[in-house]
């Protein structure tokens, strides 16, 4: 789209081919040597649950995909979120951090269910 590079790689905005890249692995610097105020993501549930997954088409192909409306993502998570200069509009979000997130909540889940199951065994309800 004529942007000038924003990244260390910036691709066009395009759901052709040449907006893809493709690799075995992406790999993420991660380290707690590179990390400070870490703490566990306690509301990761409530997170979860006001993302909404979407199915869509993009308008320069018509292709069929899936993923998130990067503005409403940035109102509930606006640190991965990258917005248009001045604007009400995103230009990307970053979708691994999300995984974080989706971990905690599965194992929030995983533990009610637990405590579910361990009431039902016990004969309360």
């Amino acid at each position: 789209s004529g942007a000038e590079p924003t990244h260390g790689i910036t691709l066009p905005d395009t759901s052709t081919s040449t907006g893809q890249v493709k690799a075995n692995a992406f790999v993420t610097y991660s380290s707690i040597r590179f990390k400070k105020d870490v703490q566990k993501l306690d509301n990761a549930m409530d997170i979860i649950n006001q993302l909404e997954g979407v199915s869509y088409k993009w308008k320069d192909t018509n292709k069929q995909d899936y993923g998130f409306i990067a503005e409403e993502v940035g109102r509930v998570l606006p640190d991965i979120v990258e917005w248009h200069d001045g604007d009400e509009y995103a230009t990307s979000m970053d979708y691994m951090r999300i995984i974080s997130f989706l971990v905690e909540a599965v194992k929030f889940q995983h533990h009610k269910l637990n405590e579910l199951e361990e009431r039902v065994d016990n004969g309360s309800e």
